[in-house]
């Protein structure tokens, strides 16, 4: 069953005479829908609240407006762009470095070089370039 079928689905269950549909309707589809939703992108989210949510409130009520700008701000902008993150390893020096690159492929950031194994294993060295990585970009604005 797609999103879409669970939203009506629910919509319809909800409006059920038998107390144990309803139930299903407050408890079990919501639990389902919202396990499906967050496997969604941002741009597939956005989508689904400007046909299935938005489309179903007042034009007129403040939530349509919460709604749609909800949607907007979902949607990936022609300007965004994207980052690339590379662990390199070089076998000759035994050496790990994280690059981050922008949506040109034009070199932003690099760590310096590391032992591969100073962390114990070429893995724990590894996940540590990326916390590295993640941080720089987190901090730095001009990411």
């Amino acid at each position: 069953m797609k999103i879409r079928e669970l939203m009506e689905e629910q919509r319809k269950r909800v409006r059920s005479r038998n107390p144990a549909e309803r139930l299903a309707a407050a408890l079990l589809i919501p639990a389902e829908l919202s396990r499906r939703l967050r496997l969604l992108g941002n741009s597939e989210i956005a989508q689904l609240l400007d046909e299935e949510v938005c489309g179903n409130m007042s034009i007129l009520a403040p939530e349509a407006t919460v709604c749609v700008e909800a949607a907007l701000r979902l949607r990936p902008r022609a300007g965004d762009s994207h980052l690339m993150v590379s662990v390199e390893f070089s076998a000759e020096e035994n050496e790990v470095v994280g690059k981050i690159y922008d949506a040109a492929s034009q070199l932003k950031y690099a760590t310096e070089p590391r032992d591969a194994h100073l962390a114990g294993s070429v893995r724990a060295t590894v996940s540590r370039v990326l916390l590295e990585l993640a941080a720089k970009v987190g901090d730095d604005l001009g990411f």
